[in-house]
């Protein structure tokens, strides 16, 4: 918190200002020159430290080795990916897949096989790369190729997402020496290009915004997922490259085809036609990867997925099967090519009520996907309630469900909690944050002060909280972080988060020293000493404890926004603790001398609650302008009350993962595909 520039200025000219006032104000003869003089040395360290460039944090002493701490961050990695993907994979239903099958494209997009096959021997003939399999085959196809570069084209939905998942997981269960972590990334948010962001950079960011943990500089150095994708280490598996716009996919691909001349293994998934257009736009292929294109689902595959519902689904769809091989209804034929069709087909006619024969009769194959895409919502939220013996779930109307959708549909591909701010404008996100901030610390003021008081105090508080708010948007470092108690190996990261804090320290403990030695003399000041260094020494402790969530190990986005909640709760307690520890001490000595030991425990005692509350709400105003649940609340309520999402958001997104609108990828959640977001951006909004 306190590394942040804005923070650290606004409150180190506060310090500044009180001191000089103490200094102007009160008769201390001497001391008031020196109250003047710390006033000025602290204004010029907040302003110095607000205006300087951040410095790296660089490894602690102690860390282990290099090539040590990169492998440790290497086997995180695998064992946080596998997990992750693991799950989904099974909520997608893909331990048991559609037999998807693939082969070498016949597209002119491929390099020549000897470029591929790393083989001289093929140089100059006229031959034809030959990989051809099923999805339950794509490991052992991958490991054959010399360098690990493929291509994986198909048509929307042809199942490309689910190939990389499936491919990922393969090689995570039985890794070879030495071999990369295989890491799915989707590339929508890539901006390839002299004016945007190289490859390896944004493969690191984007390790760092899903892995967190990876930021750890004490247990993996610095920079550990920088240095992951430029020592070969990451197997970016690149999905999407047509969601990129497409005056950018020729110069994505001469990006990647430079990735690739690095002897760098990846594997890229696009739609065929936006590919073979950007290649003979760009003029450029990926000079040494495989190119292999999905084929669409057969009959015979289809069949088993359809009827596997039970003995009603079976005396339904096996009929409409049969006609569809009797060369009838060739548009939906055509549609169950798909993977993500045949999901959906089965989705929309689970119900024994309906009836799948009546797709025989739409004349295209856009009208039967059309059709299915708008009973996709109506079937996962039915209007009836659920069997008895079912999960109990939240209730909500097939209106309210499709219209909250659409809001969340017409933004980027990733619904990641933390994110949400992104959705307000910057003086709406700033006044959300200033109001309640003015308006708690105002009673506080209006409490001890009087109304004018109360007045000055919560103008400043609003002031201090708008300009911090309008000057940190949009937050990027405020990520998902965690409470971590554990002492041991972190001594020395204990340490720094104490120097750093120490000026606030000391400029605390002088203006307290100065306050009440006037009043008390040396044990005053020195009990004015010992206050402030205890409330900067919370400060440290506070920061200390926070370290990034792993995101991606958690179990969902529920339990990262609680780790971040559990941040919050620590600044309330540890801030609430010192100013109340400080407080009571400089109560003992202010009239001590005045009561009985009983009168001197119940006043210190008051004194004390009432020093924790004014210090907890101090500690939920740093929390709510420096975490990620902070963020998160303001973005919530703000459209909350706009209508625009429900007051309890991550129910219904758990809700909608549950019926299997959304699919989860570690704390984020993604709509099931692409073409269901799509379809959803493009109806009547809201």
């Amino acid at each position: 918190m306190w590394r942040s520039r804005p923070v650290r200025l606004v409150l180190g000219l506060l310090g500044a200002a009180v001191l000089f006032t103490i200094g102007q104000l009160v008769p201390l003869d001497k001391l008031d020159k020196l109250a003047s003089v710390g006033s000025f040395l602290l204004a010029g360290w907040a302003v110095w430290t607000s205006l300087r460039p951040a410095r790296g944090r660089g490894a602690a002493a102690g860390t282990p080795g290099d090539d040590e701490a990169l492998d440790a961050a290497a086997r995180a990695l695998a064992t946080a990916v596998q997990g992750q993907w693991t799950v989904e994979a099974a909520a997608r239903g893909l331990r048991r897949p559609l037999g998807v099958r693939w082969a070498a494209s016949a597209r002119p997009v491929s390099a020549h096989p000897a470029d591929v096959l790393d083989n001289e021997a093929l140089r100059g003939l006229a031959v034809r790369l030959q990989l051809s399999g099923d999805v339950r085959e794509i490991v052992a196809e991958f490991r054959r190729l010399p360098r690990g570069q493929v291509v994986v084209l198909g048509e929307p939905a042809a199942g490309k997402s689910a190939l990389a998942i499936l491919l990922t997981l393969g090689l995570l269960e039985g890794p070879e020496r030495d071999e990369p972590v295989p890491v799915p990334l989707s590339l929508s948010s890539w901006h390839p290009g002299a004016d945007g962001q190289h490859l390896y950079a944004w493969i690191a960011g984007r390790l760092l915004a899903d892995y967190p943990f990876l930021a750890s500089t004490d247990t993996y150095g610095p920079d550990a997922a920088q240095r992951l994708v430029t020592r070969g280490k990451v197997l970016p598996i690149l999905d999407g490259l047509d969601e990129l716009p497409t005056e950018l996919h020729a110069t994505a691909i001469e990006e990647l085809d430079r990735m690739a001349a690095d002897g760098r293994p990846l594997v890229v998934t696009c739609r065929g036609t936006e590919y073979e257009q950007a290649v003979t736009t760009g003029g450029r292929v990926l000079a040494t990867a495989a190119v292999v294109e999905l084929e669409p689902v057969e009959l015979d595959d289809a069949e088993p997925f359809l009827t596997a519902a039970g003995p009603s689904a079976a005396q339904r769809w096996r009929p409409v099967l049969a006609r569809l091989r009797g060369n009838e209804g060739a548009p939906l034929r055509q549609a169950l090519g798909s993977p993500l069709i045949v999901w959906l087909a089965r989705t929309v006619y689970a119900d024994p009520k309906t009836r799948p024969d009546e797709l025989l009769a739409f004349p295209d194959r856009a009208a039967v996907e059309g059709h299915l895409l708008d009973g996709f919502l109506p079937a996962v939220y039915p209007d009836h309630p659920a069997p008895p013996g079912t999960p109990t779930r939240p209730r909500y109307r097939l209106e309210q469900a499709r219209a909250w959708l659409t809001v969340l549909a017409d933004g980027p591909r990733a619904i990641a909690w933390w994110h949400l701010y992104r959705r307000l404008p910057r003086t709406a996100f700033a006044r959300m944050l200033a109001i309640p901030t003015a308006l708690a610390f105002g009673l506080l003021g209006w409490r001890w002060f009087g109304p004018l008081g109360g007045l000055g105090t919560g103008a400043f508080m609003a002031v201090a909280s708008w300009g911090t708010a309008m000057w940190e948007f949009p937050r990027e470092h405020a990520l998902p972080r965690r409470v971590d108690p554990r002492l041991r190996g972190r001594v020395r990261q204990l340490g720094r988060h104490q120097l750093n804090n120490l000026p606030i320290g000391l400029g605390l403990a002088l203006m307290l020293a100065l306050l009440f030695g006037r009043t008390e003399g040396i044990p005053g000041g020195i009990v004015g000493l010992v206050s402030g260094l205890l409330t900067a020494a919370s400060y440290g402790v506070a920061e200390w404890l926070r370290t990034p969530t792993d995101t991606a190990r958690s179990p969902g986005p529920r339990s990262a926004l609680r780790a971040d909640r559990a941040v919050v709760i620590s600044w309330v307690v540890l801030v609430g603790l010192a100013l109340g520890v400080a407080v009571g001490l400089l109560g003992t000595v202010l009239i001590g001398r005045r009561l009985t030991m009983w009168g001197l425990l119940v006043v210190a005692g008051i004194v004390f609650v009432l020093a924790f509350g004014i210090g907890a709400v101090i500690g939920l105003f740093l929390g709510m302008h420096s975490t990620a649940w902070g963020g998160f609340q303001v973005a919530r309520c703000w459209l909350a009350v706009r209508g625009r999402l429900p007051w309890r958001l991550m129910d219904f997104l758990d809700d909608a993962h549950r019926r299997g609108v959304l699919r989860q990828a570690g704390a984020v959640y993604e709509f099931r595909h692409a073409t269901i977001q799509d379809h959803l951006r493009a109806g009547p909004k809201p």
